[in-house]
C-alpha cells in the first residue's frame, strides 16, 4: 500500500467519505462530464424547478485543479479530520449530522445573506469555514501559527481568516460569514444553551436537552450488533451500546441483544488458530441442580 493510500485510508469514516465525492465532483468538471453550472445552488432551480440534487452538489465544488483547490481540500481535510477524531470521537452519527444541519442552515441563509442572486453559486467554502469556526471554540488556547507569519490562539483563527480574505480578494467574504454563522450556532446550542439554565433536581441545575445531536432513531438507523472495535479501514472507533463484555473464566462472554457470546478457538487453544465468534451455548440450571443432587 502506497503512503497516499495508507493516509487515505487512516482517514476517519465521514471526513474520507466527503473528500472523496468532491474529488469526484472536481474531475467529473474537469473531464467535462458535467458542467459546474448543473451543479451549483439556485434557490429558484432548487425550489421552483426541482432541482434538488442541487443542495448537495453544491457543497462538493471548491472550483477546477489548482492551488486554490489543493489549498482547500488542505483545510478542509484538516479541520473536519481533527473535529472527527477530536469532539466528535465515537459520535460518528453526530458528526454527521452536523454537518447536515450546517448544510441545512447555509441553505437557508445563503439566500437571505447574499449581496444578489446567484452570488454564492458554491457552499462548500461556507461549509468549510464552519468547520474552522467549530474546531477554533473547541481548541480555544491552541497557539498556532498562520503561514508562518505570526502565532494566534485558536480562538481567533476564523476572524484571521476574514480579515486575510477581505485583504487579498477585496471583497467583503460573505460566503464565510454564512459559514461562521452556522458554525456558531450549532455551537451555541450543543454547549452554551444547555448550560443556560434547566429544571433544578435535587438542589442541582441540570442541563437543558442537547437538541443539535443526532436524534435516537437516526442513532439506531446505524446500531451495530456484532463486537468490534475500530472498524476495519475506517478509522471509525465503533460504540456498542447492546453489547456488554465481562471475564468469566478466563474468557469473553459479550451479552447481546439476542444472547450470550464467546471467543472460542474451533481447532483448540494452542494451535494458534484464529479465534472466531460464537453464540455461547446455553445450559439449563434446572437440569444442573438435579444432575448434582443425583
Amino acid at each position: 500500500m502506497t503512503p497516499l493510500e495508507e493516509w487515505y485510508y487512516e482517514l476517519p469514516i465521514i471526513t474520507r467519505s466527503y473528500i472523496t465525492l468532491v474529488v469526484a465532483e472536481t474531475l467529473a468538471c474537469q473531464l467535462d462530464l458535467v458542467q459546474p453550472f448543473q451543479l451549483h445552488f439556485s434557490y429558484d432551480l432548487v425550489f421552483k424547478g426541482h432541482q434538488y440534487w442541487r443542495l448537495f452538489t453544491s457543497f462538493l465544488y471548491f472550483g477546477g485543479l489548482s492551488i486554490d483547490f489543493i489549498f482547500h481540500m488542505f483545510f478542509l481535510v484538516r479541520y473536519s479530520r481533527t473535529l472527527e477524531e477530536g469532539y466528535f470521537r465515537g459520535r460518528t452519527v453526530d458528526f454527521a449530522w452536523m454537518l447536515m444541519l450546517s448544510m441545512a442552515a447555509i441553505v437557508t441563509l445563503t439566500p437571505i445573506a447574499s449581496p444578489k442572486p446567484g452570488s454564492i453559486p458554491f457552499l462548500s467554502s461556507p461549509l468549510t469555514f464552519t468547520l474552522i469556526y467549530l474546531w477554533s471554540r473547541k481548541n480555544p488556547q491552541m497557539r498556532m501559527h498562520f503561514f508562518g507569519l505570526f502565532v494566534i490562539s485558536a480562538a481567533y483563527l476564523p476572524w484571521v481568516f476574514l480579515g486575510f480574505s477581505l485583504i487579498i480578494h477585496g471583497v467583503w467574504p460573505t460566503g464565510d460569514l454564512i459559514g461562521l454563522l452556522a458554525g456558531h450556532t450549532y455551537y451555541f446550542l450543543d454547549e452554551i444553551w444547555p448550560r443556560g439554565g434547566g429544571a433544578i433536581v435535587g438542589g442541582v441545575r441540570m442541563e437543558r436537552p442537547r437538541i443539535v445531536r443526532a436524534p435516537n432513531f437516526i442513532k439506531q438507523l446505524f446500531r451495530v450488533d456484532f463486537v468490534g472495535g475500530r472498524g476495519v479501514g475506517t478509522g471509525v472507533e465503533i460504540v456498542l451500546p447492546t453489547l456488554e463484555a465481562e471475564a468469566v473464566q478466563g474468557e469473553a462472554v459479550i451479552h447481546g441483544a439476542t444472547g450470550e457470546y464467546e471467543m472460542w478457538n474451533p481447532n483448540g487453544n494452542n494451535d494458534g488458530g484464529e479465534n472466531e465468534l460464537r453464540q455461547r451455548p446455553t445450559h439449563n440450571v434446572q437440569n444442573e441442580e438435579e444432575e448434582e443432587n443425583h
